[in-house]
């Protein structure tokens, strides 16, 4: 599970994944999140945080912008607390932007930045 992992966290961002993971086990078969008909409960959100943490654990550091680039959905959910989990800044960006905005938005970021992206779910990169 990702509260397992050593990760280079703020008081604020462990604050959030640790209340998330207490869940998990305090809780796991309760209702987290839910979209229409499809519902997770802890215990599942916490197994895809932990799949999505690990996806990402290569490509995101810490202190890292990272450009969110989903509707409002449960993959955004879990695509902004795992940024979180690895350090790193989660930056939304509204999909529905033309595509040069978004490109530019991206480009402004500081520093290293990566981008998640609805267009490749499959690994979360441009």
């Amino acid at each position: 599970m990702v509260s397992e992992f050593t990760l280079p966290w703020t008081d604020d961002k462990r604050f959030i994944v640790d209340r998330i993971f207490s869940q998990v086990s305090a809780a796991g078969s309760n209702i987290a999140i839910e979209q229409g008909p499809l519902r997770l409960s802890y215990a599942q959100l916490g197994a895809i945080l932990t799949e999505r943490v690990e996806m990402l654990g290569a490509t995101v550091t810490q202190g890292e912008f990272v450009a969110i680039e989903r509707p409002r959905s449960i993959d955004y959910v879990v695509d902004f607390v795992a940024v979180l989990a690895l350090g790193g800044i989660p930056v939304p960006i509204d999909p529905d932007l033309p595509r040069a905005r978004r490109e530019a938005l991206v480009r402004r970021l500081p520093g290293r930045r990566s981008a998640l992206s609805r267009a490749d779910a499959a690994d979360g990169a441009y």
